[in-house]
């Protein structure tokens, strides 16, 4: 048995909250980090001895790098959609400058190996707003230069109650991952 730590950013959202589960059940695990906006409730006996809540201003988020102590492995699950950040220009401020400000605070504390989960077809150079600038995290976060990175690119997801408009169109045609929402 592994005696691993992982930092986790974007614990809230569909993918994070079931990583972040998966994580803290994990006996390889002895510690798991979340960074996040507000505290959130997880059920499993496990949660009391291995998680550590970080809550902060992701606008401020340097001011947590002194809380953050050296982990094994990190996981940016963290995005929102155009219509949650209000903008294409707040859109691109949160899922850029977010991750990529997690991602240095990741590297600084010692993290060698980093997860982003980021999309299906990510590419800087695509005409499609939402795949552009999943591509330009991409790029960003290569050049922080991780010993290891992992980029994952999963397709749709079906978030059940809490499907968009567009994902419910493309869920016809396209096989889809079902993500558990607490709900």
């Amino acid at each position: 048995m592994a005696n691993l730590s992982a930092l986790v950013i974007g614990a809230t959202g569909a993918t994070g909250s079931s990583l972040v589960n998966e994580l803290l059940k994990n006996a390889n695990f002895n510690k798991v980090v979340t960074i996040t906006r507000r505290t959130v409730d997880y059920s499993q006996p496990e949660a009391e001895s291995k998680l550590k809540q970080i809550v902060v201003d992701f606008e401020n988020m340097n001011s947590i790098k002194n809380q953050i102590e050296p982990c094994d492995v990190a996981f940016s699950c963290l995005g929102t959609t155009k219509s949650a950040a209000g903008s294409k220009d707040a859109f691109r401020h949160i899922e850029i400058d977010y991750n990529v400000n997690f991602a240095q605070i990741a590297k600084d504390s010692g993290v060698k190996n980093f997860h982003l989960v980021s999309s299906q077809m990510a590419n800087p150079k695509s005409w499609f707003f939402y795949i552009q600038v999943k591509g330009e995290i991409e790029e960003k976060i290569k050049e922080i230069d991780f010993n290891k990175l992992n980029i994952w690119r999963p397709g749709m997801l079906d978030r059940k109650d809490k499907t968009r408009f567009i994902e419910k169109m493309t869920n016809i045609f396209l096989p889809s991952i079902s993500v558990d929402t607490g709900k």
